[in-house]
């Protein structure tokens, strides 16, 4: 791996043994394997939960609040640390090294957030429901408290929707890994698999209920066009887009002609760095690492459970099952992707207005 990537170096005919993207996507896998080794070895899940299970009602309201505001806040300087070791991947090892640490760092940190709030979910739907029930209210209604009768521009609204969608996405996955965790205990608690997918489709209904209210009344407040979320799509399909053209493309996706007055693209930040799937995931400020180390996390821990379905398999059954599994979510991507790209180049022509915002709005 060290001679892989080889910062600062180059190969005896004067080019890398890598691209810059293949090392970016090297460097990543890296922080993806040390992220799940480091937390599996520090986090005790069993003592984190039981401490969780112990609190009072008020302690586990407090504690899921300051989880979800600083997981905004590691997610903004996630975000950051990423852009900043992966343009650097070929810069030598000295200065590249406290880079690296730093964003190592910042995915154990987020890691272990991630986990604790999952546990803290299951807790919730263990012990009492009407305890899930009073966080739910109250946590959607102090975030309708503290964004709404507030004016907004076209500029400071973005990153308010986009932490919304990271963190529905945030919200999904956690229901998925607790009822994963629920699937393999021996014990389910005191509420049946009803009592359960109803108060799962309740937080949903009530989350998605709170983005409906909450954005109506800023755009109400704010005196918005109910386009500008239009435009915001537009910023996103430019991402797509922009990191796959080359420099000197007009904003109509043709060639920079001298015999008209076409406008170049703006150029997408760290393109050539990136993959192209990074691009709109930078745009809305998702960090993939943290996430991927719960689902290794959680994939290891179902594996090992005396109620998982391969251990009664034979092994080789087994082994056929798992490269199955993860060739189908390898040509899942590929094909999620091939579908974002058709539907931005159909309406490339039709992004004008979210060009002139693209270098204007970020995520938090």
């Amino acid at each position: 791996l060290p001679r892989l990537l080889r910062p600062g170096k180059r190969h005896s005919q004067g080019q890398h043994r890598l691209t810059i993207t293949e090392q970016c996507n090297v460097l990543r896998l890296l922080l993806l394997l040390l992220n799940v080794g480091v937390v599996l070895v520090i986090f005790d899940v069993s003592w984190v939960y039981h401490y969780i299970r112990t609190t009072s009602f008020l302690k586990l309201y407090v504690i899921f609040n300051m989880l979800e505001m600083f997981e905004r806040w590691c997610r903004s300087v996630g975000v950051d640390l990423f852009d900043l070791v992966m343009a650097s991947a070929r810069q030598p090892w000295r200065p590249f090294l406290p880079k690296f640490a730093a964003t190592f760092a910042y995915c154990i940190v987020h890691s272990s957030m991630h986990l604790v709030r999952v546990l803290l979910l299951n807790v919730a739907i263990n012990t009492s429901s009407s305890a899930m029930f009073l966080i739910i209210v109250t946590n959607n209604f102090g975030e309708i408290k503290s964004t709404v009768f507030k004016r907004y521009e076209v500029k400071n609204l973005f990153p308010i929707i986009t932490s919304d969608i990271v963190e529905r996405f945030y919200l999904a996955t956690d229901i998925f890994f607790v009822l994963a965790r629920m699937s393999v205990v021996p014990r389910r608690g005191n509420y049946s698999a009803w009592d359960i997918g109803y108060w799962m489709f309740l937080l949903v209904a009530i989350e998605l209920g709170t983005d409906w209210v909450k954005f109506c009344l800023i755009i109400k407040f704010s005196e918005m066009p109910a386009s500008t979320l239009e435009i915001y799509k537009e910023v996103l399909i430019a991402d797509i887009l922009l990191c796959r053209i080359r420099p000197g493309v007009c904003r109509d996706g043709t060639a920079e002609s001298t015999t008209r007055p076409t406008l170049p693209a703006p150029a997408a930040p760290f393109r050539g760095i990136h993959s192209f799937s990074q691009a709109p995931a930078t745009r809305i400020g998702f960090s993939g690492v943290p996430i991927s180390t719960l689902v290794v996390i959680h994939v290891a821990m179902l594996l090992r459970s005396p109620c998982s379905l391969a251990l009664r398999l034979p092994r080789a059954t087994a082994v056929l099952f798992l490269a199955s599994a993860c060739a189908l979510t390898f040509l899942a991507k590929v094909l999620l992707g091939l579908f974002l790209l058709g539907y931005a180049a159909r309406r490339r022509g039709a992004i004008v207005r979210g060009l002139e915002l693209f270098t204007k709005i970020k995520a938090l």
